[in-house]
């Protein structure tokens, strides 16, 4: 059952996951900064006004709604950096080119996880003066999420039969 099982792939995983929550809490140490792509993007797009409130986040001028420290996506983030680094890291040889792969795919789910929670965001809105939003947004937030992880799980698998049918072709 482990005899796949090295101390280098022992060390990568340990690696990746220190990483990961590293990262997460760079992600959750100052929501003020981490939320600033939230807040553009909804100003960009809604012409909205933000006020910061410390402990909480932006509330938007009116009331309607906060974008709060459970915006930001860092459990997301977590999500899909573990799903590329699981489902590609073997693609590589060599320790330390698998150590760069882990700082690329860790930078490629922090973005991502930006844009999905960004969508997230700017497409719960119009929905904000209902009196279900909060379910309505919450239901919204577990599609995205769960679509965005089997997406990005479909489309490495999908990179992977690719390959493997080129190879034996």
């Amino acid at each position: 059952m482990f005899k796949n099982f090295s101390i280098e792939k022992i060390i990568i995983f340990l690696f990746t996951v220190i990483l990961a929550f590293a990262v997460y809490r760079i992600l959750t140490a100052d929501i003020k900064i981490t939320l600033i792509p939230h807040i553009t993007a909804v100003n960009f797009l809604y012409q909205m006004r933000f006020e910061f409130i410390p402990g909480i986040g932006y509330r938007e001028a009116g009331g309607l709604f906060i974008i709060g420290q459970s915006c930001i996506g860092a459990r997301l983030f977590i999500c899909l950096f573990l799903i590329l680094s699981i489902c590609r890291i073997d693609n590589y040889e060599g320790f330390l080119k698998k150590i760069g792969r882990i700082f690329l795919f860790c930078i490629t789910a922090v973005f991502l996880a930006y844009i999905i929670t960004v969508f997230r965001i700017t497409a719960s809105i119009p929905f904000c003066r209902l009196e279900n939003f909060q379910l309505i947004h919450t239901i919204f937030s577990l599609m995205v999420y769960f679509a965005s992880g089997i997406g990005l799980y479909a489309f490495l698998s999908y990179k992977s039969e690719k390959k493997i049918i080129n190879k034996e072709e």
